[in-house]
């Protein structure tokens, strides 16, 4: 995640379906959060963001 910040890349995690991990994920900068089930992981975005 360094050398993507580092090099200008903007970081996109995919499945995550976790709540936990996308929680996580999130707290941690990523840029996008692909998932089966987005709906669910709407709710940790905005909270956590």
């Amino acid at each position: 995640m360094v050398d993507c910040r580092r090099n200008g890349l903007a970081l996109y995690v995919y499945t995550v379906n976790e709540l936990e991990t996308a929680a996580r994920l999130v707290r941690a900068g990523v840029e996008g959060i692909l998932s089966d089930n987005p709906a669910v992981l709407r709710g940790i975005v905005s909270s956590t963001a």
